[in-house]
């Protein structure tokens, strides 16, 4: 609950969120008790200050049903997701049920649920929260397709490729189950802080400055974080393979170069599954 004594800075982040929705129907009091039900607790004038001003201003407006704000929400919003859709379902059809289920789901709701919209709490960009929205509604639907349809399923350790490709089709074929249950074991076996910055870093879309305000570490530092996972993923995964699978030496290196090729799509697919960090709140 933010204090009597943050008045002012809420009254500062309100007139800077002015400047980029100058003509949304949200007065500074209804402002104020938004952010007072979403800022920590005890916050101060700082905690306030580091909030997303102008993206709370937007979800404010956008919950309480306001048409121009919902209107400019979908202008702003929605396209950028596309490309991160994309790479699970690139076929228009999915890209569309996609995005009609994330707007029923940010503004309406259900019997059981409220509009999503109101869960976000402006503690880092909307845009990134809103890539965990729809990857996870993306690889929903993905399961409620499965048996209903002759089209592959995207999954880990399996992607469209950019044309008719034999070995690919067979290694996707043969061993995507031994890829997915190797990265996810992979995964389990990180620390903590370790899936917190690849969440941050590949299922948020946050870069390593931005990460680094979290941890209160140089960029540097979480540059050289997030490539040493990226490596000792993949050193893991090659050791979890050779141990569980008969191959050869060249078949090995050509399911080490499918899973390096799309490593990044593989790792923020699991981590969308398991759940959402205890120690990221956006």
């Amino acid at each position: 609950m933010v204090g009597s004594g943050t008045n002012e800075a809420v009254l500062r982040l309100f007139e800077t969120a002015r400047e980029t929705w100058p003509d949304l129907a949200c007065t500074p009091s209804r402002f104020a008790a938004y952010v007072a039900e979403r800022a920590p607790a005890g916050a101060s004038d700082a905690n306030l200050a580091a909030m997303q001003g102008a993206d709370l201003l937007l979800a404010c407006a956008c919950a309480d049903g306001d048409p121009d704000a919902i209107r400019a929400f979908e202008e702003k919003c929605i396209p950028p997701l596309t490309k991160h859709v994309r790479r699970i379902d690139p076929s228009p059809s999915f890209l569309e049920e996609v995005a009609q289920r994330l707007r029923v789901r940010l503004f309406v709701g259900s019997v059981d649920a409220t509009p999503r919209i109101v869960e976000y709490r402006g503690r880092g960009p909307i845009d990134a929260w809103l890539r965990v929205v729809a990857v996870r509604i993306a690889l929903n639907l993905c399961r409620e397709r499965q048996g209903t349809s002759t089209a592959e399923t995207p999954e880990p350790g399996r992607v469209p490729t950019g044309g008719p490709d034999p070995e690919l089709d067979y290694l996707r074929a043969r061993y995507a189950e031994d890829l997915r249950q190797a990265l996810e074991s992979t995964l389990r076996g990180l620390s903590r802080d370790e899936r917190t910055v690849l969440r941050l870093h590949f299922l948020d879309g946050l870069n390593a400055a931005q990460i680094s305000g979290v941890f209160g570490v140089h960029r540097a530092t979480v540059g050289r974080w997030i490539e040493q996972a990226r490596e000792k993923i993949l050193g893991d995964v090659r050791a979890r393979l050779v141990e569980r699978l008969q191959v050869s030496p060249l078949e090995l290196e050509s399911l080490l170069k499918l899973l390096h090729s799309q490593l990044e799509l593989d790792i923020a697919q699991l981590l969308a599954e398991s759940g959402p960090a205890s120690t990221v709140d956006v």
